[in-house]
């Protein structure tokens, strides 16, 4: 009985003398002894709330000018164009916009002025690139300074443009802009004494420029 019981203690004193001279695990230390602080783990970036989120909608503008020209009765009257617009946009490649358009041209004594408002819608359908279209209504007036007559009339027009983005500001893009307008005008014409008009006709030509879109 003693016997069994010095052989069963035996690998028990073995196994406790190998516990003992097993090596300790280095500590994880720098090359100045300190021990090593383990790096904090990055946090995932928060989910940006609602309200500091980028709205949907923007409130945008824009301003145009340079030149155009009109072909009225034969005559090309080449002059200035301005169109400025207010408005909308809808995410970043939807603008839509309240336009306002001046034209003021001239050629040998025929003069032309055009004031027309509507609304005009554009889209972004390339980086830098945006095309658009409006629909304006407004007065046509023609003055010929040789006879000193002159006609005005109520005027509807089709105006189709396409704008390259040149310049990326901070708050606004410099571009350059070129259209195509196409404008009522006829038998709405009449004088001073509304005793006599023109045939119908339509005003149409190019325009090219610089603008600005903020």
């Amino acid at each position: 009985m003693t016997l069994a019981i010095a052989t069963l203690a035996v690998p028990t004193r073995a196994h406790a003398q190998d516990a003992l001279m097993a090596p300790t695990p280095a500590p994880d230390v720098d090359e100045n002894g300190a021990p090593r602080v383990p790096a904090p783990r990055p946090s995932p970036p928060a989910e940006p709330s609602r309200s500091a989120r980028s709205p949907f909608v923007h409130f945008t503008g824009h301003a145009d000018a340079g030149a155009g020209a009109r072909w009225l009765f034969g005559d090309a009257l080449v002059g200035a164009a301005i169109d400025l617009g207010i408005g909308l946009r809808f995410g970043e490649r939807v603008h839509l916009y309240h336009d306002v358009r001046l034209l003021f041209a001239d050629v040998g004594g025929l003069f032309l002025h055009q004031y027309e408002t509507g609304p005009a819608l554009v889209a972004e359908v390339a980086d830098h690139v945006l095309v658009g279209g409006s629909v304006t209504i407004g007065g046509t007036t023609i003055e010929r300074v040789t006879t000193g007559g002159s006609f005005a009339a109520f005027s509807v027009g089709l105006h189709l443009q396409a704008t390259y983005d040149v310049i990326q500001l901070e708050h606004a893009r410099l571009g350059v802009v070129g259209g195509i307008s196409f404008d009522s005008a006829g038998q709405l014409f009449a004088s001073d004494d509304r005793q006599r008009g023109v045939d119908a006709t339509v005003i149409w030509g190019p325009t090219l420029g610089i603008g600005a879109r903020f």
